[in-house]
């Protein structure tokens, strides 16, 4: 449907005065808002939480192997940023 009208619009451009397609402009933003509110709603209630982390795990898997980290993502975070030693070590004599 929004393909629709947004054919629709480019139409009006091409055939109508600048006037008459402002009221065309209007109409379609209007009508394209409405339809916008019900498909992002549908989309909040067809969202499965437990497929987007399997498929997020998976995302996860396939970049640590194409990084070629093998050792546990923390571990490997806390590495690269230096925080490895152990900070009371600094503290107790």
């Amino acid at each position: 449907m929004q393909d629709k009208l947004e054919r629709l619009l480019q139409d009006a451009h091409e055939r109508s005065d600048s006037e008459e397609v402002g009221f065309i402009i209007q109409l379609v933003r209007k009508l394209l808002i409405i339809i916008s509110r019900p498909a992002r709603l549908l989309e909040c209630l067809e969202f499965d939480p437990e497929e987007f982390y399997h498929l997020l795990e998976a995302a996860e898997g396939q970049a640590r192997e194409d990084q070629g980290i093998k050792a546990d993502l923390p571990q490997y975070i806390i590495g690269q940023l230096g925080l490895a030693k152990d900070p009371l070590e600094e503290i107790v004599p």
